[in-house]
């Protein structure tokens, strides 16, 4: 079936996309050009200390810890892939699994698992974490 869509509910579409991107699009430009009088070259040295607060050890160190972890989950993603669907037989109680597991994680937001990490990590598992962020409000 060619159906038209309804030019009311097609202008309402284009007008909320409109005001998202512009929304979008004021937020950068406020945090920008409030935020760029304040880069200095310092910032962006390989020098960190507490009088010199340069951001470019933490970028280079995002970087990296991006690179490794794709080098980690990229291959053993796309061979658990292969294998689910080339190789092992769909009605198998395995394809069951994963199929559920990806469900789930696909249905739960990442913060929810980030606050259960940070709870586990520094709760349960008793670091002395009395630098760590994430500290448990809880008395030990």
């Amino acid at each position: 079936m060619n159906r038209r869509p309804v030019p009311f509910l097609e202008k309402l579409v284009r007008a909320s996309a409109v005001l998202t991107i512009g929304t979008a699009l004021v937020i950068v430009g406020y945090i920008l050009l409030k935020g760029i009088p304040y880069l200095r070259p310092s910032m962006f040295s390989w020098e960190y200390t507490s009088s010199n607060v340069s951001m470019l050890p933490a970028i280079v160190n995002t970087l990296f810890m991006l690179v490794l972890s794709l080098a980690i989950a990229l291959p053993a993603g796309i061979a658990g892939s292969i294998y689910l669907v080339e190789y092992a037989n769909p009605k198998s109680r395995i394809v069951h699994l994963v199929g559920l597991m990806v469900d789930t994680l696909a249905g739960i937001p990442s913060i929810v698992y980030g606050l259960f990490g940070s709870l586990f990590f520094v709760r349960f598992s008793a670091w002395d974490c009395r630098c760590c962020p994430a500290r448990s409000p809880w008395p030990s």
